[in-house]
């Protein structure tokens, strides 16, 4: 059973960077991010993070999600790197992802 390991916590309270110090092994573990497909759209629109965040988020987490049924799917652990989510939000993603453990 693939394992989902779910990142939460305020932006800076250094998520990402436990991810790159953790030493996951990168051919089984997927990691799937927000701020990475923030960082996309804002340089597809040529406007910086912040100024996408608010609007660009629920796509992020929509890509994430899929992202995270592929990776499901083809039985390949998941980091899931995302800032600031709920109870009921981390509820919700473990509801989706039923064939992980976590």
């Amino acid at each position: 059973m693939p394992t989902l390991y779910m990142l939460i916590g305020i932006p800076g309270s250094g998520k990402s960077t436990w991810v790159d110090n953790a030493g996951f092994d990168v051919e089984d573990t997927v990691i799937i991010s927000t701020d990475k497909f923030i960082d996309a759209e804002a340089a597809r629109q040529g406007k910086t993070y912040s100024e996408v965040f608010k609007e660009y988020m629920p796509a992020a987490v929509k890509l994430m999600t899929n992202q995270a049924l592929v990776c499901q799917a083809n039985n390949l652990d998941v980091i899931w790197d995302q800032t600031s989510v709920s109870i009921a939000s981390r509820r919700k993603k473990f509801n989706t992802l039923p064939d992980y453990e976590h």
